[in-house]
């Protein structure tokens, strides 16, 4: 599939009017993972935030959608931070927890 961001590193390998460079409204956004590491990317804001980072991503405090355009969030703007969270596995069997329900035991 194509993708919509690049690294930075790429970038500078194409030039402005290449096939696959960003239009007109593109904008570098910043990575940053659990870790520290940021990475800086561009994309469109017509992108996808699924396109943008594989991982959960966190702007401003609030959870974004995977199908939710880049555009559509409020207050990103050019060289905004992305906080990436990794994704946990888990959910339940429907159980109530440790499988049991509030049993008074006493009187």
């Amino acid at each position: 599939s194509s993708s919509r961001w690049r690294s930075k590193a790429s970038d500078s390998a194409r030039s402005a009017a290449a096939p696959g460079a960003p239009s007109a409204d593109a904008m570098r956004l910043f990575l940053r993972s659990l870790d520290g590491a940021s990475t800086l990317v561009e994309a469109d804001g017509a992108a996808l935030v699924g396109e943008v980072a594989p991982d959960a991503v966190v702007f401003g405090g609030v959870a974004l959608c995977a199908d939710q355009r880049l555009a559509d969030v409020d207050g990103i703007e050019e060289c905004s931070t992305l906080h990436l969270v990794p994704r946990l596995a888990g959910g339940g069997d429907g159980t109530e927890a440790m499988g049991k329900k509030n049993k008074h035991t006493h009187g």
